[in-house]
């Protein structure tokens, strides 16, 4: 998938909230597979916003963003604008990969507004309440039984990377023309996020990117720089998750550990390193009290 792991989590934990309150959201479509559709969420940020970053980092011109909930079983999305074809089975798809069971209901701009009065015969179901589509033949994801790629099939975070890198230094050129007094800042930090990207640390050149986004498109006097706690969260998250993950989520105790780590992964992917830090301090200081 294109999306990190952090950001999946980061989805994952909006997804929680969508029960009680409409999540904002933007997304932009893959090529062929919902394995390439990116979707960034979020409480506060403008639809139009998180679209706006899906598309920097997505691989297709085709988007969507509005917000969506979690009706019962049903997973229910007003969008802004007319679906894309193929749209609702992509993201269906993409909801099965991450595992959740609910049907997807888009709902179009047109389809929304007071509901027409019963008539005598039943009127057949307009296209936007009809998703999930049935699966077109050849197309889609494969299922999950599919066997596993060939080595030789390209990192989809250095996919992701490739078609950000351009899109960023574009970005960058409107942000400094425009005279912004963090242009300069900015750019060195995007010469720091290549360098990673060159290093081969992906991950790393992909947080440091979002950190730069934010300062070009929400507030140009934000720090662009990385957080100085970035590279002690880089170096103990692996480990730290290796040692959570033996404990099984069934337990008491890993329901607590790993509630407080999808917690503090959601933190560091959202740029709050420092709490995502303390955090880890707990869970390291826990599991040295009870290690087994």
């Amino acid at each position: 998938m294109l999306m990190t792991d952090e950001e999946l989590s980061d989805l994952r934990n909006h997804i929680s909230l969508a029960r009680s309150k409409a999540v904002n959201f933007g997304l932009c479509l893959g090529r062929s597979s919902a394995k390439n559709l990116i979707m960034n969420v979020d409480r506060q940020k403008s639809p139009m916003l998180l679209e706006r970053y899906a598309k920097l980092d997505g691989e297709s011109p085709r988007s969507l963003r509005g917000t969506f909930r979690i009706s019962g079983n049903r997973f229910v999305m007003d969008v802004q604008r007319k679906v894309p074809q193929g749209g609702a089975w992509q993201i269906h798809q993409f909801f099965r990969m991450l595992g959740y069971p609910y049907k997807v209901e888009l709902i179009e701009p047109a389809a929304k507004g007071p509901k027409p009065k019963p008539e005598k015969e039943p009127r057949r179901p307009r296209p936007t309440d009809a998703a999930p589509m049935p699966a077109p033949p050849d197309k889609g994801i494969a299922p999950d039984d599919t066997p596993p790629a060939a080595d030789d099939t390209p990192d989809p975070l250095q996919q992701r990377w490739a078609q950000l890198a351009p899109r960023m230094e574009r970005a960058l050129a409107d942000f400094a023309a425009s005279g912004a007094p963090k242009a300069d800042a900015a750019k060195a930090a995007w010469q720091g996020t290549r360098d990673a990207a060159a290093r081969g640390d992906i991950k790393s050149a992909l947080r440091a990117a979002a950190r730069i986004k934010a300062v070009i498109f929400e507030d140009p006097e934000a720090d662009p720089a990385p957080d100085p706690g970035t590279d002690t969260w880089t170096k103990i998250a692996p480990s730290l998750g290796a040692q959570i993950d033996r404990h099984p989520r069934t337990s008491d105790k890993g329901a607590r550990l790993h509630q407080a780590w999808d917690e503090a992964q959601a933190r560091a992917a959202q740029g709050d390193v420092k709490t995502a830090l303390m955090i880890a301090q707990k869970l390291v200081q826990a599991l040295k009290r009870d290690p087994d």
